[in-house]
C-alpha cells in the first residue's frame, strides 16, 4: 500500500514537471516571436526613414510642393505676398539643388473648385541662370478686373544686357494662365532689375494698382547707387516706367 502511494505521488510530480516544461517551451516561443517582431520594426525604420529623408533633401521640389500645400495659397494680395516670401526663402535654401518648378494651387472663393489641371500653375524662367522667382509678390490688381495679379523678378535675365534683369506680371483670373501679360526689362547690363518687386498700391489714384521694381546695381547715381521704377497700372498697362527713383551715392544699392 505504501509503495503504491509513493508511486502515485511520483507520477503526479512527474506529470506536473512535464506540464511546466511544456509551458516554459511555449513561453520561449512567444519570446522568440516578440523578438522577431521588434527586429523587423527596427529594420523597417532604418530602411524607410532614411529614404524619405534623402528623397526630400536631394529633390527639394518635393519639399516645395509639401510646403506650398500646407500654406493653402488663396487668391488675394496677402496670400500672394506670403508666397513671395516663401519663394525667396526656398531659393536661398536650395539654389544649388535641382528643382522641377513650383506649383501654385488656388483655392477658396465663392466659385466651384476647378479641376486639378486648371488649378495648377507653373511659372518658368525664360532662360538658364535668369534666377526667375528670386523675388515674387502680389502686384495688386493692376488691370482692374477684380482679380489679384502676380509679379515675378528675374534679376539675371540678359534681354536688356548681361544681368540687366526682368520682371514679369501675370494677370489673375477665374482661369489664370502662366503666360506673362506684361514684361518689364532692365535698362543696362548689370542693373539686376527685378532683384526686388512689389505692389506700390495706387500711387496716382486712378483706381488701378501700380508696381515698383528695384534695380540695386544701376549706376545712374554712381557705381551701384541703384534705382527703383514705378509702373502705373491700367486697363492696358504698358512696360514704360512712369516714375524713376535714383540712389544718391555710389554703393547705396537703392532699390
Amino acid at each position: 500500500m505504501k509503495n503504491s502511494y509513493v508511486s502515485f505521488l511520483q507520477n503526479v510530480i512527474l506529470n506536473q514537471l512535464w506540464r511546466m516544461r511544456n509551458l516554459v517551451q511555449l513561453l520561449r516561443h512567444f519570446a522568440t516571436i516578440k523578438i522577431a517582431i521588434v527586429f523587423f520594426v527596427f529594420c523597417f525604420t532604418l530602411l524607410y526613414f532614411p529614404i524619405v529623408f534623402l528623397t526630400t533633401v536631394v529633390n527639394p521640389s518635393i519639399l516645395c510642393a509639401q510646403q506650398l500645400k500646407s500654406m493653402n495659397i488663396q487668391n488675394n494680395a496677402d496670400e500672394f505676398t506670403r508666397l513671395g516670401e516663401f519663394a525667396k526663402q526656398f531659393y536661398n535654401q536650395h539654389a544649388d539643388k535641382p528643382t522641377t518648378g513650383i506649383t501654385v494651387q488656388r483655392s477658396g472663393g465663392g466659385t466651384p473648385p476647378e479641376p486639378l489641371a486648371i488649378r495648377e500653375r507653373f511659372f518658368t524662367g525664360a532662360a538658364a541662370n535668369d534666377n526667375f522667382g528670386y523675388f515674387v509678390s502680389s502686384a495688386g490688381d493692376v488691370n482692374g478686373d477684380g482679380y489679384s495679379d502676380v509679379i515675378v523678378g528675374a534679376p539675371y535675365n540678359d534681354a536688356g544686357g548681361l544681368d540687366a534683369g526682368r520682371a514679369y506680371i501675370y494677370f489673375g483670373g477665374s482661369s489664370m494662365d502662366n503666360i506673362a501679360d506684361v514684361i518689364l526689362t532692365g535698362t543696362a547690363a548689370g542693373d539686376r532689375f527685378g532683384y526686388s518687386v512689389s505692389s506700390a498700391s495706387d500711387v496716382n489714384g486712378d483706381g488701378y494698382s501700380d508696381v515698383i521694381v528695384g534695380a540695386p546695381y544701376n549706376d545712374a547715381g554712381g557705381s551701384d547707387a541703384g534705382r527703383a521704377y514705378i509702373y502705373f497700372g491700367g486697363s492696358s498697362m504698358d512696360n514704360i516706367a512712369d516714375v524713376i527713383l535714383t540712389g544718391t551715392a555710389a554703393g547705396d544699392r537703392f532699390g
